[in-house]
């Protein structure tokens, strides 16, 4: 059952940082430049679609769950377009999106400790470290910039 919790909530927590990712880009694009939106193509092709394939095709999720889930990144998305000026600024400030990217490799890394304990697997362990590792240089990173 807990492995399950980390797995939902990983899983959660990464598809609504795509999906504010995919906001930011979406913004960007809009203003024209090239890179921008070869950027934007690239995060909707590779990383969006995927993982909004893999957040509806869980079936041992219940649809609700996974429609909620799809919803909310919508709802992030639109609101990481619009940046609207009720939200706080720092929401749009990179060293917050650092710090939430550090947190969903932290339950990554969880879930993948919790899944090699049950599992006899070498890709578990390894996995966890890379997204521990991956945590830890976003927090330094957040924490350096201004």
């Amino acid at each position: 059952m807990a492995l399950r919790l980390l797995l939902s909530l990983g899983v959660f927590a990464l598809y609504l940082g795509f999906c504010g990712v995919f906001g930011s880009l979406l913004r960007s694009a809009r203003r024209g430049s090239a890179t921008a939106r070869a950027q934007f193509a690239i995060c909707a092709g590779l990383v969006l679609a995927p993982a909004t394939a893999f957040v509806l095709g869980q079936a041992e999720i219940s649809l609700s769950i996974r429609l909620a889930t799809f919803l909310s990144g919508a709802g992030v998305a639109i609101a990481s377009y619009r940046q609207p000026s009720w939200a706080p600024v720092r929401l749009w400030d990179i060293s917050f999106t650092r710090v939430y990217f550090a947190a969903a490799m932290g339950i990554t890394a969880l879930w993948e400790l919790a899944s090699a304990l049950t599992h006899a697997s070498l890709a578990a362990p390894l996995l966890a470290a890379a997204a521990g590792l991956a945590g830890a240089a976003s927090l330094s990173a957040a924490r350096k910039t201004p």
